[in-house]
């Protein structure tokens, strides 16, 4: 039963929002009690937690499966910023602006892990750009891979992108795009020109 709210709970949550579902939509939704909810579930922010753990692993997970597949590094990038994209449903919902507005201790805690876990695979995966000649040799490794995570919390913040005038998919579909403009070789480009209608919308 634990494992039958926690996948009914991620669902929700992603389609509608944290702050918008409550326990009782979650019960409604399995026909079944709250208070069967909270003989697994201690609170709200406890299931949420839970989630974003899983939330967590799944992005690992998949951008692992991206780099098992050897692709050149542009690709390789397109793949990684289309897996985290999909998993946090950005399409229907800015899951991280909500989380840092309603949830903020756990948003601090969900950035950190996501931080740490993903800033060796950017750099892995700029160094391999470089020796490929598909990204500039001159760029700033370190500090690209810092500025790539940094942005995706960056296009979070709606008072610099309200909701009612940025879509999250053209935020982070743009940012994929000048990212890659911006650190590519005239052979990484035309490899971008390439294969962004396959990766991207944009």
């Amino acid at each position: 039963m634990k494992d039958q709210i926690f996948h009914k709970a991620l669902e929700l949550f992603l389609k509608n929002g944290m702050k918008t579902t409550t326990m009782d939509d979650i019960a409604f939704e399995m026909g079944i009690s709250k208070k069967t909810i909270y003989q697994h579930y201690e609170s709200k922010n406890r299931l949420i937690e839970e989630v974003l753990v899983y939330i967590n692993d799944l992005i690992i997970s998949e951008i692992h499966l991206v780099f098992d597949k050897n692709n050149n590094a542009i690709i390789e990038l397109l793949s990684i910023h289309n897996s985290i994209s999909d998993v946090l449903n950005i399409n229907s919902i800015s899951f991280q602006a909500e989380l840092s507005r309603y949830y903020p201790r756990l948003y601090q805690k969900q950035k950190k892990v996501i931080i740490k876990k993903t800033l060796h695979f950017i750099e892995k995966n700029l160094a391999k750009g470089v020796k490929e000649g598909d990204y500039k040799d001159d760029i700033d490794i370190e500090f690209l891979a810092r500025f790539f995570v940094a942005s995706c919390y960056l296009l979070d913040d709606v008072e610099l992108f309200p909701l009612d005038q940025f879509e999250s998919s053209y935020l982070y579909q743009s940012r994929i795009q000048y990212y890659i403009e911006a650190i590519s070789t005239d052979v990484g480009l035309e490899e971008f020109i390439k294969v962004r209608k396959t990766y991207t919308q944009v």
